[in-house]
């Protein structure tokens, strides 16, 4: 357990790069910070990936703290109120981790807790209260997590060593499948080979799908980022099937996918070169593709005072989580 907790939390520094000379940014539109809302609440500090927003404009993200096991989903209203979302509730849950969470658009929030070799899934109503939880049929360490609705979700994990296994240095097998609201699998989904084969370094298959990023649209398919190299997006409809495929090319060779917004038949694509500790201090690059055939539509740079972490793209709007001060902030920006 503690080998493959390790690696989902080491997997985003273990792929960053740094020292780019090329940035990518020739052909970059500059973006400008336009609205700050103040989080009084949340202390100036890191905040972990992923940040999301429901279709009330509500920004959902996890801000870091010592005990990084169990740090409570905060959300942040446009007026910069916060609703804490906890699993202290559940005395089931008490010696649970984790690390990852997913919000329908309308507000309902998921997340995946490891309690031993069980992986339940934990829905919270919209005040933030735990509505409910299931415990999922198979054992296996959890990693992400996607709600496509109420009823299916996507989970990402590694599966638990056999013992005739000993220890074996291999990489940890990956398991990619869709769960129903009862908990049962409903599909296991074996990825495209020649999607993950491209990085040769050793790890670099089940590193990419441990630090994917997932985006639902409003058809329920399902856009799957992995970090590989060059960035691939895998399609799935609501059940699973994979419909396409297609690569983003990063643009600056040393620069690495981060997180992904999806809106209106468009997919923001946040990559970063530098990442150190908890805090990115370069310049991010945000490629826009059309989520039909992959096409790079437009390219946007955003300096790090408009903070680490995008947690949506709407036409033209970024939202980030970013600093203000002792506070943290939700900031806007529009190409200039």
């Amino acid at each position: 357990m503690q080998t493959a907790l390790t690696l989902i939390v080491l997997v985003t520094p273990l792929l960053a790069q740094t020292h780019a000379t090329d940035h990518g940014m020739d052909n970059a539109v500059p973006l400008r910070l336009t609205t700050k809302i103040i989080i009084p609440s949340e202390a100036n500090r890191p905040v972990y990936k992923p940040a999301r927003c429901d279709a009330q404009g509500n920004i959902y993200f996890r801000g870091y703290q010592a005990d990084d096991r169990r740090v409570p989903v905060i959300r942040a209203d446009a007026n910069g109120r916060t609703v804490k979302y906890m699993l202290d509730a559940d005395t089931t849950l008490a010696s649970g981790t984790s690390y990852d969470f997913s919000v329908l658009p309308n507000g309902i929030l998921y997340q995946p807790v490891q309690v031993g070799e069980d992986v339940y899934i934990v829905t919270f109503d919209l005040e933030g209260k735990i509505k409910g939880k299931v415990r999922l049929e198979k054992q296996f360490w959890v990693a992400r997590l996607t709600a496509l609705s109420d009823k299916s979700f996507l989970v990402i994990g590694t599966e638990p060593k056999l013992p005739a296994e000993g220890k074996l240095t291999q990489p940890p097998k990956a398991l990619i499948a869709l769960f129903n609201e009862h908990g049962r699998m409903d599909r296991r989904i074996t990825l495209n080979r020649i999607t993950l084969g491209n990085d040769v370094r050793e790890g670099a298959p089940i590193l990419a799908t441990l630090s994917s990023d997932a985006q639902v649209d409003a058809n329920g398919n399902l856009y799957l980022l992995l970090r590989t190299n060059p960035a691939t997006v895998d399609v799935f409809d609501s059940s699973g099937q994979i419909e396409r495929s297609f690569n983003v090319q990063a643009p600056g060779p040393k620069m690495n996918p981060v997180s992904m917004s999806l809106a209106k038949g468009k997919l923001a694509i946040l990559f970063r070169e530098m990442f150190r500790g908890m805090q990115h201090n370069d310049m991010a690059i945000i490629t826009v593709v059309d989520a039909s055939t992959g096409t790079e539509v437009r390219r946007y740079s955003a300096g790090p005072d408009l903070g680490a972490t995008l947690a949506c793209y709407t036409e033209d709007d970024f939202v980030f989580v970013g600093t203000d001060r002792d506070n943290l902030a939700i900031q806007h920006a529009v190409s200039k």
